[in-house]
């Protein structure tokens, strides 16, 4: 018989503990798992690996490679399962080789682990904590970064670094184009990941979905206002009637705004991010 303590996240067979259970008793809630459990929970967890697999084969398929917009979805899939089992396998880059290292180091994982790490890392693999830690968090913190006025790695910070009163009209055309671009892509990014957060969000609370629309569409807005800003230094530039300061101000508030409600939000679910180390 093998032992197991679960905090207070499942109360299930509980009772008829047999010779093929395991229990723990303790001041905490007592959790029977059974050989059968471990089987289903080992199972469920080579199947998801094995559909991640199959998507990410798929994806290449056509081009020989994965498209961009294909990699978030395979990423999650191996990052997703691989956080809720406590395996250190994580997928950071679209390169086969490194995809085909952080799979085999999670199939190891996931063979190596006794079925009551892997019963208990399945029960939370669906959680609103889980899914955020592993697949939405590092991709709100750096659009924070990159959309904070006031932060000296935000994108209108590097464009007032680039350009100044002697800068040549059409350099400054050229370099607005650039930081728009990069604007866009983070806009893109953000629009992604509430298209991913849906699609693993089946489990979420109806609050914790509003909090996170509420994030990713304020980071947004903020996004199209920093754009306007840059629009009026391009050469396409059109007249919308709105003053750079009221394009500041709106992509400020709606930051502020969104950056008070991740602080929130990560705060409730206690977790702190910690930026990748250069």
């Amino acid at each position: 018989m093998k032992k197991i303590l679960l905090l207070p996240i499942v109360a299930i067979g509980l009772v008829g503990c047999t010779s093929e259970e395991a229990s723990v008793g303790s001041e905490e809630t007592e959790v029977v798992v059974s050989d059968e459990q471990g089987r289903a929970a080992k199972e469920e967890s080579l199947e998801r690996l094995e559909t991640v697999s199959k998507e990410r084969k798929d994806a290449t398929e056509e081009e020989g490679y994965m498209k961009s917009e294909d990699f978030p979805s395979v990423k999650n899939g191996v990052n997703i399962l691989a956080n809720a089992i406590g395996s250190e396998a994580l997928i950071t880059m679209n390169d086969d080789d490194h995809m085909d290292e952080q799979y085999n180091k999670l199939k190891g994982d996931i063979d190596s682990l006794s079925s009551e790490d892997l019963y208990l890392g399945m029960e939370k693999i669906d959680t609103f904590k889980n899914v955020y830690e592993s697949a939405i968090m590092k991709t709100i913190h750096t659009s924070m970064k990159s959309l904070d006025i006031d932060g000296y790695e935000s994108e209108m910070h590097g464009f007032n670094l680039v350009n100044d009163s002697s800068t040549p009209v059409d350099e400054i055309n050229e370099s607005a184009d650039s930081y728009i671009d990069t604007l866009n892509w983070i806009k893109d990014d953000l629009e992604a990941l509430k298209s991913e957060s849906e699609k693993y969000g089946k489990k979420f609370t109806d609050e914790e979905v509003d909090k996170l629309n509420e994030i990713i569409s304020g980071l947004k807005v903020s996004a199209v206002n920093q754009i306007g800003v840059l629009s009026n230094f391009t050469k396409a530039r059109i007249d919308t009637g709105i003053t750079l300061e009221e394009y500041l101000e709106e992509a400020k508030d709606e930051y502020n705004e969104a950056e008070q409600a991740v602080t929130e939000l990560e705060g409730e679910l206690e977790l702190e991010y910690v930026e990748d180390s250069e």
